[in-house]
C-alpha cells in the first residue's frame, strides 16, 4: 500500500478523529504484532490531488542530503531513537500537529535516491479477454468522461508509462542547500 494507507493508528485527523486507513486497522487488530515501513519518497504538500501531486523533499531535502553524503546507500532502521524518528511528521503537510516520524513509521528505508525512482503506469494484458468493453461500460455509467475519453484512458493503460518527477531539478536544489 502507499505509505498514507500505512500510517499507523496513532494518526488522527484535526477534529480528533482516528485516520481512516489500512495501518491503523491492522495496528488495531493485531495490536504489538504490526510494524509499518517508510520507503523514502517525497513529501506531499498543500495543493496536492488524487490526479496532481505538488511535492518536495522530506525536511527540505535534508534526510536526502544525509545519504548522499553516505554515498546512498540501501539501508534500513527503526525510527525509534533516531534523529530521522524524532524529526517532526512532515509527510503530509496538510494539517498542524505534533507528530514525529516515529509517531507514525516503525522504520524507514532508503532504496535508491529520489533521481532514480520511477512513476510507472499501466498493466499490459490486463484490458485482454474483453475487458477493455466491460472497463468502458463501467467507465461510462461511474464518470463524467466521454467514449473518446475513455477510450484514450484505456489506451493509455494498455502499456507502460515510465516517467520521473517532474521537479528533479527542484529537488536538487533543495537537497544541495544542505550539502557542503
Amino acid at each position: 500500500m502507499n505509505n498514507r494507507h500505512a500510517f499507523n493508528d496513532k494518526m488522527t485527523k484535526p477534529s480528533g478523529e482516528k485516520a481512516d486507513n489500512t495501518g491503523r486497522y491492522l495496528f488495531e487488530a493485531f495490536s504489538g504484532k504490526v510494524s509499518n515501513v517508510l520507503l523514502n519518497t517525497l513529501a506531499l504538500l498543500p495543493g496536492s490531488t488524487d490526479k496532481f501531486s505538488v511535492t518536495t523533499l522530506i525536511h527540505g531535502g535534508k534526510w536526502d542530503a544525509a545519504f548522499r553524503c553516505m554515498n546512498n546507500p540501501n539501508i534500513g532502521f527503526s525510527f525509534e531513537q533516531t534523529p530521522f524518528g524524532m524529526d517532526h511528521f512532515d509527510l503530509a503537510a496538510f494539517s498542524k500537529h505534533t507528530f514525529t516520524y516515529q509517531d507514525i513509521f516503525t522504520g524507514f528505508i532508503f532504496y535508491k535516491p529520489y533521481e532514480q525512482h520511477r512513476s510507472i503506469e499501466g498493466i499490459p494484458g490486463l484490458f485482454e479477454d474483453g475487458y477493455d468493453e466491460i472497463l468502458s461500460q463501467r467507465l461510462a455509467i461511474s464518470t463524467n468522461m466521454n467514449s473518446e475519453e475513455i477510450q484514450t484512458f484505456i489506451q493509455e493503460k494498455k502499456g507502460i508509462l515510465e516517467e520521473q518527477y517532474v521537479n528533479v531539478k527542484t529537488l536538487n536544489g533543495l537537497r544541495n542547500s544542505w550539502l557542503p
